[in-house]
């Protein structure tokens, strides 16, 4: 899948790594927050391309 969103839209942060326990979100303005892996950076003039891998979930049927 591939998705465009305006930079203003978005906000990436870091979790700690692996080895820390998932932290409690921190109180500000983000309304959703999607637990992926960032694979790869690209950057493009004074933008860039970040690439995540979003792990897969069965949906209920």
């Amino acid at each position: 899948m591939s998705l465009s969103v305006f930079p203003w839209e978005l906000s990436i942060e870091a979790d700690g790594g692996p080895a820390d326990p998932p932290a409690a979100a921190p109180p500000d303005s983000r309304l959703n927050r999607l637990p992926c892996e960032v694979t790869t950076v690209t950057t493009i003039g004074s933008r860039a391309r970040v690439g995540l891998a979003v792990p897969s979930r069965s949906s209920p049927r």
